[in-house]
């Protein structure tokens, strides 16, 4: 990495750390299937979600998760939740602390009684505090100061795909919860904040259906005083890397247009402002994807073509349509211009020094300052579970960088 900060790669269903204090490449291992790496505000701790493989006579039976803590030379410091049973593990470092947002499903033997667990973790001890429990938590985010962590949680009332749904605050210091607003006969799913924490980022779920969201739904900007909505979108889907906040511009960029196949729809960026959103121009056969700010507000995002599948949305579909463009930048003026180094790539993740990282073929690769030259840094990049979905690759979750742009 040549001082461009540690590295956490998933490769083989195994975790290395390239870089850093390190200074090469360090085996950690676990020899299951570690996944969603991410490191601490500072740079100096790595959470990573750990699930056991399934056993060989039963090759789709879920395995329960847990949260392991590294440090930057490799060495496992913690592990939890400990003599708990957790599914669908999702965890989120506070941007101001060592402390860590861990939300799981605890399972029952009737699956309406299943409940999901929301708690906040502090790796230095392993203690668990603000615990909470609903029959479903759908997101959670901290604020851009780590000061609270918002939330929803759902309970399915009177008949199926009716929901009541409440969008809550947690005071990271006091554990005293707020309600910002509610609402009926849907689900409010979380997706971040405004950078200025003066509000709260959420899709809308008019039925809870998970099949119905995995074609968008709309997006929503929600007062944290007085619990107001303003729609950004009228349809995104709801993956975390389409949607991109700038702390120096105090703006929102996110991947507007539905359709679960990657290349459908003529999705495209918006960019949005507290005052208005506009979106930024594209040809009628192209397609945008994964917006990321800088740290000048900067912003960078994916341009293919509109490719259609020929003989579906394997790794093959996933490398055509990544071969067919690139990365672009967008100044606050609206002026794009085409990043050469970052031909045929994906996933632009910003460092702090004005570097990127980007995914080519299942590569990673990095753009040193100015974004003119480019080194590959690591292959075989593990490929999340569940993708390719129609097209889609969550890269994230195989990586992680000390230096990028929170």
């Amino acid at each position: 990495m040549s001082g461009h900060g540690e590295l956490a790669v998933i490769h083989a269903h195994e975790l290395f750390l390239i870089g850093g204090p390190v200074s090469g490449v360090h085996y950690v291992g676990f020899g299951n299937q570690p996944s969603d790496p991410q490191w601490s505000a500072d740079g100096k701790l790595l959470s990573v979600v750990v699930t056991p493989p399934p056993p060989k006579h039963n090759p789709y039976k879920q395995e329960p998760s847990f949260v392991a803590v590294v440090g930057q030379r490799g060495k496992v410091l913690r592990e939890f939740p400990r003599g708990t049973k957790a599914y669908d593990v999702t965890t989120a470092w506070s941007p101001g602390a060592d402390r860590l947002a861990v939300s799981y499903t605890l399972q029952a033997k009737n699956p309406s009684n299943d409940r999901d667990v929301l708690s906040f973790y502090d790796p230095a001890d392993g203690v668990a505090d603000g615990l909470l429990a609903a029959p479903d938590i759908s997101g959670f985010a901290w604020s851009p100061d780590g000061s609270q962590l918002a939330f929803a949680s759902d309970r399915l009332v009177r008949s199926p795909g009716n929901f009541n749904s409440r969008l809550v605050t947690i005071d990271a210091a006091t554990d005293h919860k707020r309600l910002v607003t509610a609402a009926t006969e849907k689900v409010i799913d979380v997706a971040g904040w405004w950078p200025d924490g003066s509000g709260i980022l959420a899709r809308l779920d008019p039925q809870g259906s998970a099949s119905l969201a995995a074609d968008g739904l709309p997006l929503v900007d929600v007062s944290v005083a007085d619990g107001k909505q303003r729609q950004l979108g009228r349809i995104a889907l709801d993956y975390s890397q389409w949607l991109a906040t700038s702390a120096a511009t105090n703006q929102v960029a996110f991947i507007a247009g539905g359709d679960r196949e990657i290349s459908m729809q003529h999705k495209h960026v918006v960019v949005c402002s507290v005052a208005a959103c506009r979106a930024i121009a594209q040809g009628a056969k192209q397609v945008s994807f994964d917006p990321a700010f800088g740290a000048s507000g900067r912003l960078a995002f994916v341009r293919d073509r509109a490719v259609a599948p020929k003989h579906g949305f394997g790794i093959s579909y996933v490398d055509q349509v990544q071969a067919s463009g690139g990365i672009l930048t967008a100044s606050s003026g609206g002026q794009v211009a085409a990043v050469s180094a970052g031909k045929a790539a994906s996933a632009p993740t910003w460092g702090t020094d004005g570097s990127m990282l980007v995914v080519r073929r299942g590569a990673l690769w990095l753009l040193g300052p100015g974004l003119q030259t480019a080194a590959k840094v690591v292959s075989g990049l593990q490929l999340p579970a569940g993708s390719p979905y129609y097209g889609f690759v969550p890269w994230h979750d195989s990586f992680a960088w000390t230096l990028a742009v929170r």
